[in-house]
């Protein structure tokens, strides 16, 4: 059995990306005068701009009916499959309402997510949804994991044009007007599932270049997670400026670009860019971030971490280094860094690492015990996170100043044999931790004689474990 995945054209989601992608797209309705248009289907993007601009009013959205949700849930659920809508906010549609009340009629084969996003940033969890899917994951699980990305997805646009915010009532004519002569953007972003605006200023440039700033202080991108640009009217040009001034946040890899449709390009009228992605870490929230070092599926030192992480009962972010592709370290890299360093061009994904960490607010490292140290990743990854200006800096004596947030580190290790002396491993982290990056409180979890013959190796891991649980435990 497997989880279609469905959203609606209110993510501007195209129907051929959607073939491409395996996504299904239910089109949203739009109006002019009496006329009435399926969105990307009946009227393509392109179309639906050149009418706007022609027409004196704006076009009126509809949402998509009870019947429409029940043929489309009931299609996927006739071929065997399990069916996860993702929806566009309830802030800014009933979509949501007509969808759960359509899919009440399929015994909890079909589950709604209100997304609280629309356009470009709505399109991301589907993809997500769908990658979740092509894992083999089930419905329940999918729908809880794109629930808990949710909360990471962001999305930034500028407005290039007021002509149409006046047109719908949401500005006067005269603000448009005086906005237009002094050349005035709108920055935009989604927040709690409706339109929020950030500021305005004068000019593209300055429009693209507030964008990049936002993106940069915002969290940076997760670059493991989906991307998209998206513009509205016919002509790209302003979309293209913003991907090449901003191409130090974005690795070399494909970001598809798409139209905003009827739903966002409405109010917004032609020449608007916008950009979506998942943020690497959220913050503004305190944040625990968890490093695994551990090579092995089976590993027993992350086990132990794990018990520290539902002990200690909060959300964290997950580095999992055995996926991470650091670069080589040499001397064309440490070129470019310094580079990049004395240039202040910290948006670069080269400290993407680095900036995570310097933003936690307490940190949990799992690392076995190694050739008394720790496996060679962790030592790769503490390289990348090494930078002056980000994670600490040297005072005019040339002693180390620390530029972290975190107050509380946690060290997790496990060894086979006795011999596990703390100024291995555990003492290079802790004084990196403790000199370089100011984090006072420096804590030790171990467990030991694992392979020895004659141990148990589950007693003492459930006694490790309860050891755990008594130390940290807040409760």
């Amino acid at each position: 059995m497997a989880v279609k995945i469905i959203t609606d054209s209110g993510s501007d989601i195209s129907q051929k990306r959607a073939e491409e992608l395996g996504i299904k797209v239910i089109p949203l309705r739009f109006r002019f005068g009496e006329e009435e248009y399926l969105d990307g289907i009946t009227m393509s993007p392109k179309e639906f701009y050149e009418r706007m601009d022609r027409e004196a009013e704006l076009p009126k959205t509809s949402q998509i009916s009870p019947y429409a949700y029940t043929e489309a849930f009931r299609e996927a659920v006739d071929q065997g499959d399990d069916v996860l809508y993702v929806c566009i906010s309830s802030g800014v549609s009933g979509c949501f309402q007509s969808a759960t009340l359509a899919a009440s009629e399929f015994e909890g084969k079909v589950k709604v997510l209100d997304s609280r996003h629309f356009c470009s940033s709505e399109g991301l969890l589907a993809e997500y949804a769908k990658r979740l899917a092509e894992e083999g994951k089930g419905l329940d699980e999918i729908y809880e994991l794109t629930e808990q990305a949710r909360e990471k997805v962001r999305i930034i646009a500028v407005f290039a044009t007021l002509e149409n915010l006046r047109k719908g009532g949401r500005i006067s004519a005269t603000s448009a007007i005086v906005g237009g002569a002094l050349n005035i953007k709108l920055l935009i972003t989604i927040k709690d599932g409706g339109v929020g605006v950030l500021g305005k200023l004068r000019g593209m440039k300055k429009g693209y270049q507030a964008m990049c700033d936002y993106i940069l202080n915002e969290g940076g991108i997760d670059h493991g997670m989906p991307i998209a640009f998206a513009y509205s009217g016919d002509d790209d040009t302003n979309i293209n400026e913003f991907i090449e001034m901003s191409k130090d946040l974005y690795p070399d890899r494909e970001i598809p670009i798409s139209y905003v449709g009827a739903t966002v390009g409405t109010y917004a009228g032609a020449g608007a860019i916008a950009t979506a992605y998942f943020v690497k870490y959220d913050k503004g929230k305190n944040m625990l971030l968890y490093i695994d070092a551990c090579v092995r599926k089976d590993s027993r030192t992350r086990r132990l971490a794990e018990c520290l992480l539902k002990t200690l009962d909060r959300p964290y972010e997950k580095v999992e280094l055995i996926k991470c592709d650091f670069p080589k370290v040499d001397e064309d890299f440490l070129t470019e860094r310094t580079r990049l360093v004395e240039e202040g061009s910290f948006s670069d994904p080269m400290f993407d690492h680095a900036r995570q960490f310097a933003e936690a607010d307490e940190i949990v490292i799992a690392a076995p015990y190694w050739d008394l140290s720790f496996p060679a990743i962790l030592k790769a990854y503490l390289e990348q996170i090494n930078v002056i200006d980000i994670t600490f800096r040297y005072t005019p004596e040339g002693m180390p100043e620390s530029l972290c947030k975190a107050k509380k580190l946690y060290y997790v290790t496990t060894a086979g044999g006795e011999f596990l002396p703390e100024e291995y491993g555990f003492g290079y982290v802790k004084a990196l931790a403790q000199n370089f990056y100011g984090i006072p409180e420096v804590e030790l979890v171990k467990a030991k004689r694992l392979d020895l013959e004659g141990e148990s190796v589950e007693e003492i891991m459930n006694e490790c474990e309860k050891e755990i649980v008594q130390r940290f435990n807040k409760n």
